[in-house]
């Protein structure tokens, strides 16, 4: 485990962060390299749920607002955003099964 790593599992519990916190912390972090698709999979779950959903997004917000040496922050939170916005684009074109008028469609393979 590097000391990054550690010390960011130490703020973790100190500041005594949610799951939900925790993994938008993960994903912005400062390392080099950037968050798994699976890691962004989960965020964008944990968005169904009004409560993981504010949580989400007030990290989101305060990465948002970091400078200095933390510029990686603010870079990288473009990934999550971007992840919860395409999933969110995915659940509504899954729901949205009706035209202008109210009268459903069928089902069409876009190709």
């Amino acid at each position: 485990m590097t000391t990054s790593a550690l010390r960011r599992q130490v703020k973790n519990l100190v500041h005594n962060y949610s799951d939900a916190e925790i993994k938008v912390r993960e994903a912005t972090s400062n390392d080099p390299w950037g968050p798994s698709s699976s890691l962004m999979s989960e965020i964008a779950e944990l968005t169904f749920s009004v409560v993981a959903f504010s949580e989400v997004m007030a990290m989101v917000w305060k990465r948002l607002n970091d400078h200095g040496k933390n510029w990686r922050h603010v870079y990288k939170v473009c990934a999550p955003v971007q992840s919860l916005h395409s999933n969110e684009l995915k659940q509504e074109s899954s729901l949205n099964t009706s035209d202008e008028a109210g009268f459903p469609q069928s089902q069409k393979t876009w190709r």
